[in-house]
């Protein structure tokens, strides 16, 4: 399994102009876990507990239906470990850091 952190522009490619929550509806494409266990949790802000539980916050695919966005929370707040699911290939693109509080200007509080 290649383990990819994506670039900014790599990321950004995933997006459609209209992103659908299918959080609820979605069935997996690929099994991410063994994904996250092969990244360095540490760096990514992710304990065991995240791992353990398999916490998915929300899961999000462009209007194209070729992405899906898989949003896991780490331990630092409005910070998300994001993998890339590729849907027509069933695989894991890679994964992306977006920090809310720094890309939004979200208050840490």
């Amino acid at each position: 399994m290649e383990i990819k952190k994506l670039t900014e522009k790599e990321f950004k490619a995933t997006f459609s102009e209209k992103m659908n929550d299918v959080t609820n509806d979605a069935d997996a494409i690929v099994d991410i876990w063994k994904y996250v266990e092969a990244l360095e949790a540490s760096k990514y802000f992710i304990n065991d507990y995240i791992i353990e539980k398999r916490l998915v916050e929300k899961v999000y695919r462009n209007s194209i239906n070729t992405y899906d966005q898989i949003l896991i929370p780490t331990i630092k707040k409005n910070v998300y470990l994001i993998i890339i699911a590729d849907i027509k290939k069933e695989n894991i693109c890679g994964h992306y850091l977006l920090d809310l509080n720094k890309e939004y200007g979200i208050s840490k509080k």
